[in-house]
């Protein structure tokens, strides 16, 4: 199923929906709504239950091509690479380096050093 959720509105509306209301009861409960209001919230639902496609192909071709580089992009950090980050930003390790040490990307490494409150902690050379 998709990531996205239902707006307000149609939850509302389904939710009375669930509970057995009429379309009448439904559209009594709020004078805002209308019956195009009520077939709009079954069409976002049934939106929602459609099959999402499946990656392209170039996506998994794009992402074998940065592992042959950087054999853990975009794979989760453990905590103890965390450790491992902060230690080499510790002994003032170039951010290539510590990329490399990581199986990385430089730009990950970039990102994870600000988020931890490490960026600027050593010279990049």
């Amino acid at each position: 199923m998709s990531d996205v959720r239902l707006s307000a509105k149609s939850a509302a509306v389904l939710k009375q929906i669930g509970e057995g209301r009429s379309y009448e009861a439904i559209l009594k409960s709020d004078p805002a709504l209308t019956c195009s209001d009520i077939f709009a919230a079954a069409r976002e639902a049934l939106r929602l239950l459609e099959p999402q496609p499946a990656k392209e192909t170039h996506d998994a071709a794009w992402l074998e091509a940065i592992r042959a580089n950087h054999a853990r992009a975009y794979e989760p950090w453990s905590m103890e690479e965390d450790a491992e980050l902060e230690g080499l930003v510790g002994r003032s390790e170039s951010t290539a380096e510590i990329a490399y040490h990581l199986g990385r990307r430089p730009s990950a490494i970039e990102s994870r050093k600000r988020r931890f409150g490490l960026a600027g902690k050593q010279a990049d050379r």
